[in-house]
């Protein structure tokens, strides 16, 4: 582009005797645009000072962001104030008048050559970039000040933040780490590469976290990038999100603690029967005797019937320990269940006669479950769950105050369900415990009181009926909790309703300080 017209001819015959073709010799910027979109040029020589709203600096800028097309400036003008002006077009030349013919050949020679390492270039980072960012794991580049230069989708998603936003930003603004255990910080791995010029990691059990304090486990790799003379331009932090990871390990943990729970109850189980073979025999033994005393002296009857009721409760209680026995032996040698129809009325009854002293020493006991409400169910792992609640309850309610206070057990008809509940006034658990309530062996109680296993027993209330009245196999999930500080503390657990199927909603509390 030259606007005067004796040289721009004088030009245009020197590039013809260098053997290049002239597409065209234009005047202005509009000229050249449209030059440029039909015959697309390999190279263009720019005079800055041309005719038109656009000068040759502004002219080259709009051919190289529409087209692509590579830029030599071609002037007499070489003052300060030029050259900045002209940095601002990226032009691959730069050749001040008068010149030569070499010097023209020169130009337009090296100005192709930087053109065509510049695209090969821009190809490449665009080809690593979008390789980058179509990876699973979270990366993010930073220079060796610290500050990010790049960052990929999987790193946008873990640390919340599109790479627009984080972009020149210190890594330390932006992130932090630290040890899960103690909760203390960590240094970041980024630093330890670029202070080292080794690979870095985090310690293990170390979380990421954001700026708005969002923390996140992590795996990572933090590597330096170092040249050919040896100086650290920067670094890279290679991480991925283990959450799941994290919540699988700890769901294995606590199955093959449980594993380990049944092995350890197989190996007693004889030494316990024996005891309770004892109890039942002299149970059943002090019952015979009671008939025959009664039959003897008949005016003791009332008496001996309250004895009776009492022994007949213990056996009940003996039997149902023998029945805890035999579930932590299925743990290693799972057997069938038999389930049979069974009266919610008669559990809820049992259930409050064998917890009868527990809760009367903190509050009234209601149960208000209908003599018409049936469900198909092992009736002695039900009434265990009903109890593992009600000492929940129990154990969640104030001492001294038995008339401000109700335990009680619910049950009613909704639909083709029946929803029993175990509830109480207690003082009510948080959020936070409210999210561990079913893992095995965690407790709130003192150490030494309870393993943690009574709850996550009740949550496992659907092994208690396997089939509808069609003899399908059937198995409910969804154990829920309903349960504030101060309000009145509720557990739920959903199954399918008598005789079709059975839904058992059953709530109950765990008083943050104790946990059965």
């Amino acid at each position: 582009m030259e606007d005067v017209g004796l040289e721009a001819n004088a030009t245009e015959e020197q590039l013809r005797a260098l053997g290049y073709v002239v597409t065209a010799t234009v005047g202005s910027a509009d000229e050249a645009r449209d030059v440029a979109r039909l015959r697309c040029p390999d190279l263009v020589l720019m005079d800055i000072r041309i005719a038109g709203a656009l000068d040759g600096v502004d002219a080259a800028v709009m051919l190289q962001q529409t087209f692509g097309v590579p830029v030599v400036f071609v002037t007499g003008y070489a003052d300060d104030r030029t050259l900045e002006r002209a940095k601002r077009a990226e032009p691959v030349g730069y050749l001040i008048k008068p010149y030569t013919r070499s010097d023209l050949r020169v130009a337009i020679e090296l100005g192709l050559h930087t053109h065509a390492l510049s695209v090969k270039l821009r190809e490449r980072e665009h080809w690593f970039s979008t390789t980058l960012r179509s990876i699973g794991d979270g990366v993010l580049a930073v220079d060796a000040l610290g500050l990010i230069t790049f960052v990929n989708a999987a790193a946008e998603e873990t640390i919340g933040a599109s790479s627009a936003a984080l972009t020149g930003r210190s890594l330390t603004d932006v992130l932090s780490f630290r040890a899960d255990a103690t909760g203390e910080a960590v240094v970041s791995p980024v630093t330890l590469a670029l202070r080292s010029g080794r690979i870095a990691r985090l310690p293990r059990g170390s979380s990421l976290v954001t700026a708005d304090g969002c923390a996140r486990p992590i795996d990572d790799t933090a590597t330096p990038i170092i040249d050919e003379a040896g100086r650290t331009l920067g670094a890279v932090l290679v991480f991925k999100d283990v959450t799941e990871r994290r919540r699988l390990e700890a769901q294995l943990a606590s199955t093959e603690r449980l594993a380990a729970v049944g092995t350890l109850a197989a190996g007693v189980a004889h030494e316990i029967n024996n005891p309770l073979a004892f109890v039942l025999a002299n149970v059943s033994h002090a019952l015979a005797v009671l008939a025959e005393v009664g039959a003897q002296q008949p005016a003791l009857n009332p008496l001996l019937d309250e004895v009776r009721a009492a022994l007949s409760d213990a056996t009940t209680g003996a039997e149902r320990a023998a029945g805890i026995v035999a579930e932590l032996r299925q743990s290693v040698r799972p057997s069938g269940e038999a389930l049979r129809r069974v009266k919610l009325a008669d559990v809820a009854a049992l259930a409050f006669r064998l917890m009868r002293s527990e809760v009367a020493s903190r509050a009234r006991s209601v149960s208000t479950v209908p003599d018409d409400l049936f469900v198909m169910a092992d009736e002695g792992r039900l009434s265990q769950v009903l109890v593992n609640l009600l000492a929940n309850a129990v154990h969640a309610t104030p001492e001294g105050a038995v008339s401000a206070h109700e335990i009680s057990i619910e049950a009613h008809a909704a639909g083709d369900r029946v929803v029993l509940s175990v509830s109480d006034s207690g003082a009510g658990m948080s959020a936070e415990l409210q999210k561990r309530v079913f893992e095995p062996f965690y407790s709130t109680r003192e150490p030494g009181v309870g393993m943690g296993l009574g709850t996550l027993s009740s949550a496992r209330l659907r092994d208690l009926v396997r089939r509808d009245d069609r003899g399908r196999e059937r198995r409910r999930k969804g154990h829920h909790v309903r349960d504030q500080p101060g309000r009145r503390a509720c557990r739920e657990r959903r199954s399918s309703a008598a005789a079709r199927c059975f839904r058992a909603r059953h709530a109950a509390r765990t008083c943050p300080r104790h946990r059965r």
